[in-house]
């Protein structure tokens, strides 16, 4: 007390902010700490502690709440699980408060060590702050082992009761998977069954299918013969017809040629009887 009053006395407040400036750097580190400003004034950490106050019991509730799921999975399951809910718990919303207290602890830390250069043993003040941290952490990190226990046990009975629906879905199908499966097994040995009839019959009928085919090949060769004979007629009724009409025209010429002829030795001889009568005397001499 008569060191802090004797301190007090002699005013050494500027020179105490002074050396925690100086030895900060080498107590710290890399981690360089601004001294405490205006701007940080005892309303401001004032408002950062009524603040705190008003997560950490949200964070213990938190806790409270999160623990009873882990404490269930360790007990001996003595039944099968109850259905799950169809909508998943928000856990992400937890996280993001896990998070969000996670900062505050450190805006916290961070506000207790800026006022922490305002006191005479800093470090130890540093320290006590380090210690409420390291505390509400320890706590925040316990709550997000119970939501990461809660969150893998949500998958798990999620996991287990989907493959149970699976189970059950596939075994509610089996009579009738058992119908379809001899249905079809009955299916392939009818199938089969007519198969072998089908390839007997064709054995059997093999022999008439080659008297048919030997039938239709002499039928076809007697029709090829008989179109080539008549193609042959045809050519020569076509030579003959052509040799008949050249004969024909030949005889038309002739005809024409011998009535042309004929004509002028008509013609002539009337010339001559006309020549005769006029060359004949009145007397008769």
């Amino acid at each position: 007390m008569e060191s802090r009053a004797f301190c007090h006395n002699a005013n050494p407040v500027p020179e105490r902010k002074s050396v925690a400036a100086r030895r900060l750097p080498h107590r710290r580190g890399d981690k360089m700490r601004v001294m405490p400003t205006p701007l940080f004034s005892a309303r401001r950490r004032a408002a950062a502690r009524r603040a705190s106050q008003l997560v950490l019991p949200a964070s213990v509730l938190s806790v409270a709440l999160l623990a009873t799921p882990a404490w269930s999975q360790s007990q001996p399951a003595a039944a099968p699980a109850a259905a799950v809910s169809a909508t998943p718990p928000d856990f992400g919303a937890e996280h993001d408060r896990i998070n969000s207290a996670k900062a505050w602890a450190e805006y916290r830390y961070a506000e207790a060590e800026r006022a922490c250069y305002d006191k005479f043993l800093v470090t130890r003040c540093i320290d006590k702050a380090k210690d409420v941290r390291r505390t509400e952490l320890h706590t925040i990190r316990e709550r997000e082992l119970a939501l990461d226990e809660a969150e893998r046990a949500d998958r798990a009975a999620r996991r287990d009761q989907e493959r149970a629906i699976r189970d059950a879905q596939y075994n509610a199908e089996r009579p009738q998977r058992e119908a379809a499966e001899q249905k079809n097994r009955s299916d392939f040995d009818n199938k089969q069954e007519q198969q072998r009839l089908n390839e007997a019959q064709r054995q059997a009928e093999a022999p008439q299918r080659a008297a048919n085919a030997q039938a239709a090949a002499k039928k076809q060769a007697d029709y090829d013969a008989k179109l080539k004979a008549a193609q042959e007629q045809g050519a020569a009724n076509a030579a003959k017809r052509a040799e008949s009409a050249k004969q024909f025209q030949e005889k038309q010429q002739d005809a024409v040629k011998r009535q042309k002829e004929l004509e002028e030795r008509r013609e002539q001889t009337k010339r001559r009887n006309e020549q005769n009568q006029n060359n004949t005397s009145p007397l008769g001499f």
